[in-house]
Formats: structure tokens, sequence, C-alpha cells
């Protein structure tokens, strides 16, 4: 597999520092950004043009649903995956209808974890 440029974005420091540190225990992944807010996601995503992008749901200010909207409107081949607390099947439609490949719950992150992005990396057809 090639290695894929990912984007990080979550606004807690604690997660994106753990998260980015776990996938990159994967030479798969190159994390190519981190980003502690939609807005500032947006810009890094026009900037650095990744393969995927890891995008936290609830971030204050623009949230993840709207940030992940307007990247893909601009690039839509990227590909991205919901990161979230929150496991109510309304989160999964919302993110679904903007776009996302896929949809983690950060309490179920485990070592298939990177199994599973590689999965919708690789197959996830679209789901906008």
């Amino acid at each position: 597999m090639e290695k894929v440029n990912v984007l990080v974005v979550d606004d807690s420091e604690q997660f994106l520092k753990a998260f980015c540190k776990f996938l990159e225990s994967d030479a798969d992944f190159n994390i190519t950004g981190k980003s502690k807010s939609g807005e500032e996601a947006i810009e890094m995503a026009n900037l650095l043009k990744p393969d995927l992008v890891l995008m936290d749901y609830s971030m204050p200010g623009i949230g993840g649903i709207e940030a992940l909207k307007t990247i893909k409107s601009k690039l839509s081949t990227i590909k991205s995956i919901m990161i979230t607390n929150h496991n109510e099947q309304e989160y999964r439609q919302q993110a679904e209808l903007v776009g996302a490949n896929g949809f983690i719950l950060k309490s179920d992150i485990n070592e298939d974890t990177l199994n599973l992005i590689k999965t919708i990396i690789k197959h996830k057809p679209e789901l906008k």
C-alpha cells in the first residue's frame, strides 16, 4: 500500500497527539497535518490536499460536519472518516450526508482501527 497522507482534526490536544502517535505506528500513514478547528481544517485541506481527513464530529466554531461538507465540496476525491464520541444513528446519517466514507467511535479505537481505515481508503465508495 502506498503511504496515505492524513490530516487529523480534533479540538482536544490530548486526543490529537495520542491519535497521531497511534496512526504513525503504522508505516502506511503519513501525518501531513494536524488541526484543532474546523476553520483551520478547511484551510489545511485546501493547502495540503491529503488523501484522508480524520475529522472530529464535535468542535467549537465550525464543527466537523460543516468543515467536512466544505472540504468535500472543493476536494471531492478526499476520503474522510468522522471520529466521535457520539454513537447515535443521527450522527452517522449526518456524516454520510456530507460525504464521510466512514464513522469511528473514539471509544472503539484499537489495533483493528488501522485495518478499518485502510479498508475504507481502498474500497469504500462515496456515501454522498
